[in-house]
């Protein structure tokens, strides 16, 4: 891939910025990090209460924020992105000890394995889901488990309606592909629902272990009142682990 010609490095500095001063929350990040991240954790931790010694993947890492969090966590971590910018300012901003690779599925060391991937707001902008799922399952250990958000399709259906966000479904009542906008630039999305997910889950040997679709809390609707829209969950969170083979 021409990393010179890939979008999401122009997205890197505007949009997906995650590091800034401690104690603060990015307002682009803030839905990510306050309504999505906490499900995700509660899911991580209720499977493993015990995480020291543990390995985990973050996969489209994007600056590195949330492999911040798992390393927090205790977690040795690895974040794979395809954009370089993203990385550079990830490498820049979170410890030293994170290992990142700039790249994809086809990207990752064959042999590694992890007890944790997670994925946040990553597979929306996939179009080869399948290919991903498999390399992904793979590398998951037994018993390891694979945890992710992507967007709630009722929130697209909300956001096609007010006219943001996105652009050029087919459908908004049951919205597939289209675009996902960011100011003037526009990225291809691809919308599924829990039941496409369980699918791919169940091809590839993950029994489901969760589904939340966490709400917009009034702290949150307190501190950033414009975001819309509010009325039902921005985020699907899918997690699955992995059966003995």
């Amino acid at each position: 891939m021409n990393q010179d010609a890939n979008p999401w490095n122009v997205l890197a500095t505007k949009n997906f910025n995650t590091q800034i001063k401690q104690g603060e929350i990015d307002p682009e990040s803030a839905d990510n990090i306050l309504i999505a991240w906490p499900p995700i954790v509660d899911g991580i931790t209720q499977t493993f209460p015990q995480i020291k010694g543990l390995s985990a993947l973050d996969y489209g890492c994007g600056t590195g924020a949330f492999c911040a969090h798992l390393e927090q966590m205790g977690f040795t971590v690895t974040g794979i992105d395809p954009a370089a910018e993203m990385i550079r300012i990830a490498k820049d901003n979170t410890p030293q000890t994170i290992h990142y690779i700039t790249g994809d599925h086809a990207n990752m060391p064959a042999e590694k394995k992890f007890d944790v991937i997670t994925s946040i707001m990553t597979f929306p902008f996939i179009k080869d889901i399948n290919g991903v799922f498999s390399a992904l399952t793979s590398a998951l250990y037994e018993n390891g488990i694979f945890v992710f958000a992507v967007f709630n399709p009722a929130w697209v259906t909300e956001s096609l309606k007010d006219d943001v966000w996105f652009a050029d479904f087919n459908s908004i009542d049951h919205p597939k592909n289209g675009w996902k906008t960011f100011g003037n630039m526009r990225m291809p999305v691809y919308i599924r629902n829990a039941a496409e997910y369980d699918d791919l889950a169940l091809r590839n040997g993950l029994v489901k272990i969760m589904e939340d679709n966490p709400l917009f809390t009034q702290a949150f609707l307190g501190k950033y009142p414009d975001y819309v829209p509010n009325n039902v969950s921005e985020y699907l969170i899918l997690g699955y682990k992995k059966q003995h083979q």
